[in-house]
């Protein structure tokens, strides 16, 4: 949780991206990625959860913040 939050990101808004994302990617066999789009300061970017779905209780890998939304759009 403290790595997330030492990037911005709180861990109540990785649920909501995992409750409602805006897309969702299969990376490779066992591994989605959810993203959704979020407004900071005035400045668009996307917030990107890797979890592990093949696991009993899903695991997130890793979790960031870019600036680069036109790059992982569809």
């Amino acid at each position: 949780m403290e790595r997330m939050e030492s990037r911005g990101i709180s861990g109540l808004y990785v649920i909501k991206v995992l409750e409602s994302p805006d897309s969702m990617l299969d990376e490779e066999p066992c591994t989605k990625i959810y993203q959704k789009k979020c407004v900071e300061n005035e400045n668009p970017y996307l917030i990107r959860v890797f979890l592990n779905d093949c696991k009993s209780a899903p695991l997130a890998i890793t979790t960031y913040k870019t600036s680069k939304v036109d790059k992982y759009e569809d």
